[in-house]
């Protein structure tokens, strides 16, 4: 199994295998924070929007749960994910999923939540926006750009818009 690359815009991610193929995902992390949660932590209700939405984007690229290897992400999702890529390894599955799972329990517990000023806006989205991919897409790890063993080129997409 290859590696994809993910792409980030402020309303787009770009999915590349390498190979020739790409989908775009009309909905990147800034277009999906300022739709939800603009100004604050987001709360659980807009965290559960925020998936649906995600979810209809992914249903709607055709691409099927199978298993794939891993997702290298460009210096934009790098730096919003930052605290999970600190390590310059890749990240598992399972390490994505704690970590939005830390997301969720802060926006149960609300602003002031200690960790909340880290699991806000772009960030929030980010890590949102990961952890689905990962779940819904067989996804088992990410690395951030940096980190790669080397590039997947930019190639033609396919745009698929976020409902």
């Amino acid at each position: 199994m290859h590696p994809f690359a993910l792409t980030s815009h402020a309303d787009r991610l770009v999915l590349s295998d390498g190979g020739g193929a790409a989908t775009v995902l009309v909905c990147g992390p800034a277009l999906l924070a300022a739709r939800h949660w603009p100004h604050t932590l987001p709360t659980p209700l807009q965290l559960e929007q925020a998936i649906d939405d995600v979810e209809a984007a992914i249903e709607q690229t055709a691409l099927v749960q199978a298993p794939r290897g891993g997702l290298i992400l460009d210096e934009t999702l790098s730096g919003l994910l930052a605290p999970l890529l600190d390590r310059g390894t890749a990240v598992r599955v399972d390490e994505v999923e704690r970590a939005f799972s830390a997301l969720v329990s802060a926006a149960q517990r609300g602003p002031g939540a200690g960790t909340a000023d880290a699991l806000q806006g772009d960030r929030a989205a980010a890590l949102l926006m990961l952890r689905e991919l990962m779940h819904h897409l067989g996804f088992q790890s990410l690395m951030g750009a940096a980190d790669a063993p080397f590039f997947l080129p930019t190639i033609p997409r396919k745009e698929t818009p976020c409902p």
